[in-house]
């Protein structure tokens, strides 16, 4: 699990996340992310958190390109998600 401030309560998860740019996608059981018209070297930092759905989110753990990262965790299903 990750830990986000609710603040008084009336906000949710998904509204502490900041919209970032491009697609990514995650094949079941990688820790791989590849994006596609992604910019993860700058949009990124490494411990930062990349929200996939309200019930998937990971870690960024190491930043290869632009279009390539690292999380810290695997997935039982492949995620295709716009950021």
């Amino acid at each position: 699990g990750y830990y986000y401030d609710s603040g008084d309560g009336d906000v949710t998860p998904e509204s502490t996340f900041v919209t970032k740019t491009g697609t990514v996608s995650v094949v079941a059981g990688s820790n791989s992310v590849i994006g596609t018209n992604t910019l993860f070297t700058t949009e990124y930092a490494i411990d930062d958190i990349i929200y996939f759905s309200s019930t998937k989110a990971a870690k960024v753990t190491f930043i290869d390109s632009n279009t390539s990262i690292t999380i810290d965790k695997v997935f039982d299903t492949a995620i295709t998600f716009g950021l």
